[in-house]
């Protein structure tokens, strides 16, 4: 994972790294080059990070420390062509999941190929 600060490395950022890991794919799209082993650690701490979670122990933490951070992550790994189907299917399970989470994890279905699950996810939200 990803710290804040240099030195800071006992304590990664999840957010941090969801966001850091979006933008080396975006920049590794377009044509940059990135650090040796990069991409390979990031994706394996992600993996990691996506199937320990549970909604029980994000109940208690702030919105962005919970849900949002676990469907962003699963985004970016989906987008890294490294879904974590598991880890997908049982978010897509969690009861009263917000708005923005579950359309980010819709996107995670869609780049995953998913598209008729990303659809039935997102098709509710449109008649509120």
């Amino acid at each position: 994972g990803m710290a804040y600060w240099p030195g800071a490395y006992a304590e990664a950022s999840e957010w941090g790294t969801n966001y850091a890991g979006h933008f080396m794919l975006e920049a590794k799209e377009k044509g940059y080059a990135l650090p040796a082993g990069f991409l390979d650690n990031w994706i394996k701490f992600q993996k990691q990070q996506a199937n320990g979670w549970s909604a029980s122990a994000s109940s208690n933490r702030s919105y962005y420390n919970g849900e949002l951070i676990q469907a962003y992550r699963l985004y970016t790994l989906a987008l890294a062509k490294q879904p974590a189907m598991g880890a997908m299917n049982r978010m897509k399970q969690v009861p009263n999941l917000s708005v923005a989470a579950k359309w980010r994890l819709a996107g995670a279905y869609l780049l995953a190929g998913k598209t008729e699950v990303a659809k039935a996810m997102v098709a509710f939200l449109h008649l509120r």
